[in-house]
């Protein structure tokens, strides 16, 4: 049987297939474009009301995360809560908030809930542990009787103590605190041990300023030899000073295991009536501890 061209009146031809619609016109073509963008994609989580707290770019994965960390830890000032009842209630915990926004740096770092939860752990340790000093004996300046009284553990050779020396005198000095400088050499600084010895024996003579000031404006070539030439250039009786150096030898060593005791990673470490600050929240942490809250 011969295969014939269906014509335009047959059965078939009036029951073809729908063929596609094909948009000619640009305004409809636009009005249907439209259409599709405003339609709802997939419904994303809401993200949580935390008041003082950054969620930055994280995803809904992240902010669960951090969701589940802040439900899992203690209010950090002590009260029977989670930390994520304590951040919506930072009014009465400054520090939660605090917690939280160091936890959602750890997890933009890319750091699993464990390593999130262990490091949260120090910053909270770090942020709320008190700790006692001996300060008998070390240079400072302020009243022994300020109501706050600032630490300072540095090392002469590094740069970033000698950066910040003179903000940080000019700091406390305005805002009535005390500051007291105790010595944290680092291994890696050759010269660092002796410039503390030296300054904290000239520390008996009163000359602890001016050696202070003059290692300083020497630290890119600081060594043994011209510690002891830039302290005898103070006006330090030389003689005295050497026989001050066991106690001050003393004394540096002491501060040493106090900072490593504390947990010092580097220089400069400050601490605010105990408390230990960052060098950038330095002033804030003065000003809350003026107010009572440190």
């Amino acid at each position: 049987m011969a295969l014939t061209r269906e014509g335009a009146g047959s059965k078939t031809a009036r029951m073809k297939r729908p063929q596609s619609t094909v948009i000619t016109s640009p305004a409809v073509a636009l009005v249907i474009g439209l259409a599709i963008l405003c339609q709802s994609g997939p419904a994303s989580a809401a993200r949580p009301e935390l008041p003082g707290v950054s969620l930055g770019d994280l995803d809904d994965t992240e902010v669960a995360l951090l969701v589940e960390i802040l439900d899992a830890q203690f209010d950090p000032c002590g009260k029977p809560r989670s930390l994520m009842e304590a951040v919506k209630d930072s009014a009465t915990c400054a520090t939660a908030p605090k917690l939280a926004n160091y936890a959602v740096g750890q997890i933009q770092r890319g750091l699993s809930k464990r390593q999130v939860v262990k490091e949260l752990l120090k910053e909270q340790k770090r942020l709320t542990v008190k700790h006692d000093f001996s300060l008998t004996g070390r240079p400072s300046i302020g009243s022994a009787s300020a109501k706050v009284t600032v630490v300072e553990f540095f090392d002469f050779q590094c740069p970033h103590c000698k950066t910040v020396a003179s903000k940080v005198a000019n700091l406390v000095k305005s805002k009535g605190a005390r500051i007291v400088y105790k010595q944290f050499p680092l291994e890696f600084h050759p010269a660092a041990k002796t410039a503390a010895v030296f300054a904290v024996a000239a520390h008996s003579q009163g000359k602890w300023e001016a050696v202070h000031d003059l290692l300083f404006a020497n630290q890119d070539k600081l060594d043994d030899a011209l510690v002891e030439k830039l302290t005898k250039e103070s006006g330090a009786d030389m003689a005295k000073l050497q026989s001050a150096k066991a106690a001050a030898t003393t004394m540096v060593e002491q501060d040493r295991r106090e900072g490593d005791a504390a947990g010092l990673e580097g220089t400069p470490t400050f601490f605010v009536n105990g408390r230990m600050v960052d060098y950038e929240e330095l002033e804030g942490a003065i000003d809350e501890a003026l107010k009572g809250g440190g």
